[in-house]
Formats: structure tokens, sequence, C-alpha cells
């Protein structure tokens, strides 16, 4: 039985010298910028990332590989650690150690209770990370199994493209379970969420937690996999322990993906006990 992953929220909120200042190793992403613009989202996008891995991993900056299918491993073999973190927004804050107290951070999420470029892999135990990315916050996440995590931003462009990733049923099966959350039939009543926009609705918050589920399983999968809509079908979703089944194609036994969500994105992971 694999441990609970740690993972970590970075909300990408500052300049790109203020990101620079908390890594002292530049040369371990210095081929991963190399071309990008000064100051653009992809830049921003790589330099949080390695943020918040440097905070997963206790203040030490870890170089990351690619294999042969862009998807990330670390470089030397780490331990896990037992981490402990609630969820703030403090101001930039690296201290004299090294270590980084700057990051929107949930970590080992049982015991306190985001684009398929987005890097994930799976090497020897406690090298399986996996990186998501959406605007204005990046995910790592880390484990020691196969690990998938997916983080997407909650906007209306998700209902124009329902049909590139769910099947005809799903979305009948989606569309009950919005109907009753809604009517208080599901057991849970955390599943509608605050705010003015479209998107604010049990429906729409359900087909962002399919997508984002699908681009995780994506991960820990692989290419195989890459008709997320036809080799994977969403049959439960469970609100109170923030849980989603999905049926593979294929394959025995589910996955069993874990997701959360505020008003400005859903997150989804999974690990891959039986690969």
């Amino acid at each position: 039985m694999a441990s609970e992953p740690d993972y970590i929220i970075w909300h990408i909120d500052e300049s790109e010298e203020e990101l620079r200042a908390g890594l002292l190793h530049p040369e371990y992403f210095a081929e991963k910028v190399r071309g990008l613009k000064p100051g653009s989202r992809r830049m921003m996008e790589v330099l949080a990332t390695r943020r918040a891995l440097k905070v997963l991993f206790d203040g030490e900056e870890q170089r990351v590989r690619y294999d042969e299918h862009g998807r990330p491993y670390l470089d030397a073999r780490c331990t896990m650690h037992d981490a402990r973190c609630t969820m703030h927004n403090a101001g930039l804050n690296v201290s004299d150690d090294g270590s980084d107290n700057r990051a929107l951070c949930i970590v080992n999420r049982a015991s306190e209770s985001v684009n398929r470029a987005s890097e994930s892999v799976n090497r020897e135990p406690n090298h399986c990370i996996s990186i998501s990315h959406t605007r204005d916050y990046a995910a790592v996440i880390r484990s020691d199994v196969p690990v998938g995590i997916d983080i997407e931003r909650r906007e209306q462009r998700v209902q124009r493209v329902v049909s590139h990733f769910l099947k005809h049923e799903e979305v009948a099966r989606l569309e009950l379970e919005a109907s009753m959350a809604n009517a208080g039939h599901d057991g849970s009543h955390s599943a509608s969420t605050t705010g003015d926009n479209d998107c604010d609705t049990v429906y729409a918050l359900l087909l962002h937690l399919a997508w984002s589920a699908k681009e995780a399983a994506f991960k820990v999968l692989g290419q195989a996999y890459y008709d997320l809509m036809n080799l994977t079908t969403v049959s439960r979703v469970n609100w109170q322990d923030r849980t989603l089944t999905l049926e593979v194609e294929g394959r025995g036994l589910p996955l069993l993906i874990h997701f959360d969500y505020t008003d400005d994105y859903v997150l989804a992971w999974v690990q891959n006990e039986y690969n």
C-alpha cells in the first residue's frame, strides 16, 4: 500500500526576479528556460514549479530530468518526508538556511482533512513526481509510486470542449450527479461554490473535475491512453471523500482520483499502485 503523497500548490503572483531570488542553482533549469521570453507565462511557470519543488523537498533544490516523452524525474534519489503545511499566502520569505516559506501549500492531504505538457514520471521509489500548471498556479506532487497531478483554471471554455473528453453517457451521468447535488440527495452540501460567473455551477464544476481527473490519469497510464474520451470513463463521484472513480479500458481495476477545488481552480491527483 502506497503512502499518501505530498503536494504543493503555488500561486504565481511574484515577478520573475522574486521567483529567481529563491533559486540558488539556476544551472539546474537553464536548459528548460533557454529561449523563453523573460517574464513570459511559460517562464513564470517553470520558475514557480522549481520554487514549489524546493519547498516540497525541505529547501533542497532539485535537478529535474526529462524522459523521451518529456516527463520529469529527479536527478538524485530522495527520501520522503513527513511534512505538514497549512494553506497560506504569505509574502516572499527565504530563510537563512535556503528554505522557502512562500507557497500555497497543501501537503499530505490525508492528514489534513494542468495541460498535458505538464509533466509526470516514475523512476525509483521516491523518484515519482508530477508537475502541472495553469494560469497563475503551479502544482507539484511527490510519491513513492507512479503519480500524476493536474491543475486547471475554472473557465467557461470547458463547456465548449466537452465532446473532446467525455462520452455521451458520461455527460448524462454528470448531469444527474449535478441534479442530485443541487437537490441535496448525494449527501453533500459542499458541492456548490460561491461566485458570480457562469462557471460557478455544480455541473460546470463536475466538467472541470472530470477533465482534470482524466489529465492526471493520462500521466500515470502513459501514451497508450492518449484517447482520454474513449479509453477512460467517469463512473462515480464521491463529494464527501473528494474522490472520482475512473474506469479504464483494458484495465481490471479502476483508478481512484482525488480532487480538490476552489473558485479559481480544480485539482486532481492519482497514484498508480498497480502499474
